[in-house]
């Protein structure tokens, strides 16, 4: 290697060390903005409890879940108040588990991005629903979402909810959803994941739609196993 070589690589080398040294202080700076954020938030134990204590966008709910212990629940929009009733949007900001939006079938090989159809959704609303208290079943409002008939307890957020699609008609923008960094979801170790979103692909059923780790809105197989989380209204 001849000296201006191993000069430039040198440099390379030196660039790309304070590049990483940048990157790191961002990390810092990002991971002690969110303690800061974090530590104003209000925490509740309860559905009922956040609900007749009038909880706020951004506050945190503790709930206790049969299958998968302690759930956090994340109050993303205050609805407006209907009948004497103040209902709340929450959704669970930690991914609860991993698994596919549809499972395979005869017809449709790598699943099927539909929603009334999915296998995601009839777990939402079975076990999943069901494996909470009777004190916290009885504040789920059910609700029907576009592309089904019947109401549901839990559903998948839509990318409109999240800033990642334009609104349309019901569906905007959660006011949680108001900076990107919001909709990167990390595991326990602090690794962004892939999670499902709710709504058609215009490259058809055969793909389902899911935020990546950058919180960019993203297609592949139904029949993945992405992260899960799940939105209810509560009142």
């Amino acid at each position: 290697m001849s000296v201006m070589a191993k000069e430039a690589a040198t440099l390379f080398l030196e660039a790309l060390g304070r590049a990483q040294g940048a990157l790191e202080d961002m990390r810092r700076a990002y991971d002690c903005m969110m303690v800061q954020t974090h530590a104003s938030e209000h925490v509740y134990l309860s559905f009922r409890t956040a609900v007749e204590e009038c909880a706020q966008v951004g506050d945190i709910i503790h709930v206790e879940h049969e299958t998968f212990g302690t759930l956090q629940f994340r109050v993303v929009e205050v609805l407006q108040e209907t009948i004497g009733k103040r209902p709340l949007v929450i959704w669970t900001d930690r991914p609860i588990t991993r698994r596919a939006y549809d499972e395979p079938s005869e017809k449709w090989p790598f699943g099927c991005g539909a929603w009334e159809t999915s296998s995601l959704r009839k777990w939402l609303n079975g076990s999943f629903f069901y494996n909470f208290s009777e004190a916290d079943k009885v504040c789920i409002q059910r609700r029907v979402v576009t592309g089904a008939t019947d109401p549901d307890w839990f559903w998948l957020l839509h990318p409109a909810h999240v800033g990642l699609a334009a609104p349309d008609g019901a569906r905007k923008r959660f006011a949680w959803f108001q900076t990107p960094e919001r909709r990167i979801l990390k595991e326990a170790d602090g690794g962004a994941v892939w999670w499902w979103l709710r709504g058609p692909v215009r490259r058809g059923r055969c793909f389902a739609r899911f935020a990546n780790g950058f919180g960019n809105l993203d297609c592949h197989n139904p029949c993945s196993n992405n992260s899960v989380t799940a939105a209810c209204i509560i009142y």
